[in-house]
């Protein structure tokens, strides 16, 4: 067959390459970014970039360091900026990290109205040159999540500029981007479209039932991918696609194991509020001109390069700094304890019990606490929403969820070396026979 004679004749004679070095293969070695440097290939040479310095040098000075992917040679001339100047597309990511707290009148926008939050913003950055560095630091690795800090699923507030800072970093690496609204942590080919070439995976848009714990593998250990038809391959952690997420609402999930693989950015207000006034970012009085559109000349380009490579020098020096995000972290806390879609009401009234109403008047003790029982008893009275499957049950779990997490306090601290659960810090008070649970908060 003609098949059979393309495989005899032609394809069985060109060599087989593998970086792993696997059986009837050439061992090739690939280039790759080192801890301290990041290299970006133009078409007039490579950027390389340091915690001190930006250059341009040849394209043929890394030849003796390994191969690269055709992929990753960008085909565009490149001119280092001395004197950094601000193109639309940094002026677009400082737009997004601008607020006006105040809802009413979207007929204009005023810019004395907007304050730019500089933690939010640097935070954007150091992520943004976090994912065009392409070395991974094993014991640094972060999945970027940028979120809408106003909005939820059920009311959703975009339009703040997170989709484009992210979908723009397929101008510098190959990025795979995965629709959250269709995402099943359960589906094995999710990653189908990686290769060993894919420098990110962006999962875009993420809703509420968004399991991020089933990324705690994929972002600081190998990947698995799996095609239909294809074979299974497994992509070594130092080489596997960083990560990247952007929402509309808060995951769930809080806690070290957490916290420990996020960096979280919170966008701004300032485009979606351009958008209420039913204007556009491309509009005269903003942009003048789509990003990225035909309009986005040579000029363009390269301050958008250049931005780009500020971030990375600025994440060189820094590393992945985390904006205080107190916002996100009271959202995280409410939604841990009360579920998706919870007012927050349930950890507000626990708030004031703690700060407020452990004392004895209320039937607290500093040596015995309180017994689960009469806590109940409180909770229940205050509020009417036991109804709705507050039972004992899910209040003691919720209840102990909100204390363990709440920096500076310790649920039943004396029981601390029998373990963290709340199994192993049970605490039962009483006669033989009439014993009840106790809760004692320090």
């Amino acid at each position: 067959s003609v098949a059979a004679t393309l495989w005899s004749n032609v394809l069985r004679q060109i060599p087989y390459y593998s970086e792993e070095g696997f059986t009837d293969t050439t061992e090739i070695h690939l280039f790759r970014d080192e801890y301290d440097t990041a290299h970006i290939q133009f078409r007039n040479g490579i950027v390389k970039i340091t915690s001190d310095s930006i250059t341009l040098i040849p394209l043929d000075s890394i030849k003796e360091k390994g191969a690269i992917w055709e992929s990753e040679q960008l085909r565009r001339n490149i001119h280092i900026e001395k004197v950094p100047r601000f193109g639309l597309f940094e002026k677009f990511c400082q737009k997004s990290f601008n607020s006006r707290k105040s809802n009413t009148r979207f007929d204009e926008v005023k810019e004395s109205e907007f304050e730019l939050d500089e933690d939010q913003y640097r935070g954007m950055r150091l992520a943004y040159g976090y994912l065009i560095h392409s070395y991974k630091q094993l014991d640094e690795l972060k999945c970027i999540l940028l979120i809408d800090s106003e909005g939820t699923y059920e009311k959703p507030e975009g339009r703040n500029g997170k989709s484009l800072i992210t979908s723009s970093l397929t101008h510098f690496k190959k990025m795979v981007t995965i629709a959250g609204r269709q995402w099943m942590s359960d589906d094995k080919f999710v990653y189908s479209d990686v290769t060993p070439e894919t420098r990110l995976v962006l999962i875009n848009d993420v809703t509420p039932a968004f399991g991020f714990d089933k990324l705690f593998n994929i972002v600081t250990d190998d990947m698995q991918v799996e095609g239909k038809g294809t074979n299974k391959k497994v992509i070594p952690k130092e080489k596997s696609p960083k990560i990247a997420i952007t929402t509309n609402e808060v995951l769930a999930g809080i806690g070290g194991s957490y916290e420990g693989r996020q960096h979280i950015v919170e966008m701004g207000n300032y485009w979606n509020r351009v958008n209420k006034a039913k204007e556009k970012p491309s509009d005269k009085k903003y942009m003048g001109k789509m990003l990225f559109g035909s309009g986005f000349d040579d000029e363009d380009w390269n301050q958008f390069y250049n931005f780009g490579f500020r971030c990375v020098q600025e994440f060189l020096r820094d590393g992945l700094i985390q904006a205080e995000n107190q916002e996100y972290k009271t959202k995280a806390l409410v939604k841990e304890i009360e579920g998706t879609g919870g007012d927050g009401e349930v950890t507000a009234w626990m708030v004031d019990w703690v700060e407020n109403k452990r004392t004895s008047e209320f039937g607290y003790s500093d040596e015995t606490g309180i017994s689960e029982n009469d806590l109940y008893s409180l909770f229940s009275k205050d509020n009417t929403i036991q109804q709705f499957n507050w039972d004992i049950k899910r209040f003691r779990t919720s209840f102990f969820a909100f204390i363990v997490n709440t920096p500076k306090l310790e649920y039943n601290e004396h029981l601390a070396a029998n373990g963290d659960t709340i199994t192993k810090r049970r605490w039962l008070l009483g006669a033989a026979g009439q014993q009840e649970r106790h809760i004692k908060i320090t």
